[in-house]
């Protein structure tokens, strides 16, 4: 199953694990967004590049450049690749049936799949320009009731966003893990209280 990365990146990024050894692309083709910042890297226009990649249009190629703000042209090779590994990652996750770890757990809703898809459009988008790569969550995995966790990594601190069946967010912070741990966490918060503690964890 092919995946699209919602909201600011919807119909723009995709990623189809049977092609292009799961690299992100440009929405309904195979042409590699890296692609993109090879040409501009080796000197060529955006004009060179569509005309080189007909099936891009100039509008997916904007929003690729808007939402990197130059990180993703700095540091492309890195990026994209944790970008991919997440993005297939979830897409693993759709295939999970009922009792996946022999202890009753339910199949991962997709409005948990939808809700992290978006949260992570948003991560980036608020952060690839500072954090580059450390954007990209570190760790996704599944929950037993049905949501994602959706974990990123900071110098200092760890952030695990829980997302329920119902797209319900929580988290726990863990500030210094490892040596003298202190702890936070909550339920049913908002997107931009996770937005905010992502923030801080990749600071920290």
């Amino acid at each position: 199953m092919a995946i699209a990365l919602t909201e600011s990146l919807d119909n723009v990024v995709w990623i189809d694990p049977k092609g292009q050894n799961g690299e992100p692309c440009f929405y309904g083709t195979r042409v590699p967004i890296k692609a993109l910042f090879d040409y501009l890297k080796g000197g060529h226009t955006l004009e060179d590049f569509l005309a080189g990649f007909p099936p891009v249009t100039r509008e997916q190629a904007e929003v690729v450049l808007d939402a990197s703000q130059g990180s993703l042209y700095e540091t492309p090779s890195e990026l994209i690749k944790r970008l991919g590994t997440a993005l297939v990652r979830l897409d693993q996750l759709t295939e999970l049936e009922a009792n996946w770890d022999s202890y009753g757990a339910e199949p991962i809703a997709n409005t948990a799949i939808i809700t992290a898809h978006k949260l992570i459009a948003e991560a980036i988008l608020h952060f690839a320009d500072k954090h580059g790569p450390r954007a990209v969550p570190y760790d996704i995995g599944p929950l037993p009731a049905g949501g994602v966790q959706v974990v990123w990594k900071g110098p200092h601190a760890e952030l695990e966003v829980d997302i329920s069946a119902e797209g319900r967010y929580g988290y726990l912070l863990i500030i210094n893990p490892g040596n003298n741990p202190t702890y936070e966490e909550d339920n049913d918060v908002s997107l931009d209280t996770i937005i905010a503690l992502i923030s801080q964890t990749l600071h920290q």
